[in-house]
């Protein structure tokens, strides 16, 4: 068996092979809770002034995951979109964001959720959320997502009726 470790802080993840699918939603917060103790591995990424817009850097990339660290500034706002056929976590190291989310097939209107420091939510490849920086200072937060994204598509979201997609990006 082969694997792969993030570093000396995490327990060895195993590569795919073709009996090994991508890992689900609670195995992503898995690892975006283990990468938030674990400091060494994304913190040279937050020096001054990365926190005056939106950013991101990829910190891990593994053949079943990846991880990336994102930085807020206060209001900045993704609109909806979705992960391609990846399932995701998001763990907020500090600061705040909002969340609204749905899926792709739902034409109920998208739910708000609050994630605060130190919180962790998962979704699955249906998920389509727009994610802001909600508080009055930037936000820091960790993605994971498995497989490794190849896609995120864009979407026009409105109460009674499904998300329609506008654009798509290869990643």
């Amino acid at each position: 068996m082969t694997s792969a470790t993030l570093g000396s802080a995490l327990s060895p993840v195993e590569l795919p092979t073709a009996d090994r699918p991508p890992l689900g939603p609670d195995a992503c917060a898995s690892i975006a809770a283990t990468l938030a103790a674990s400091p060494q591995r994304w913190l040279r990424f937050t020096g001054p002034g990365t926190l005056e817009s939106r950013w991101f850097q990829r910190v891990v990339r593994e053949a079943r995951y990846e991880a990336w660290i994102l930085g807020w500034a206060p209001g900045h706002e993704l609109d909806f979109h979705d992960h391609g056929p990846s399932s995701g976590a998001i763990h907020v190291l500090r600061g705040a964001l909002l969340e609204q989310h749905t899926s792709r097939g739902s034409a109920d209107a998208p739910h708000d959720r609050y994630l605060l420091a130190r919180s962790t939510v998962s979704f699955g490849p249906d998920h389509v959320h727009s994610v802001t920086a909600a508080g009055p200072t930037a936000a820091l937060s960790i993605h994971v997502y498995s497989p490794p994204l190849d896609t995120m598509t864009h979407y026009d979201v409105a109460p009674g009726s499904v998300p329609v997609a506008t654009s798509t990006e290869v990643c």
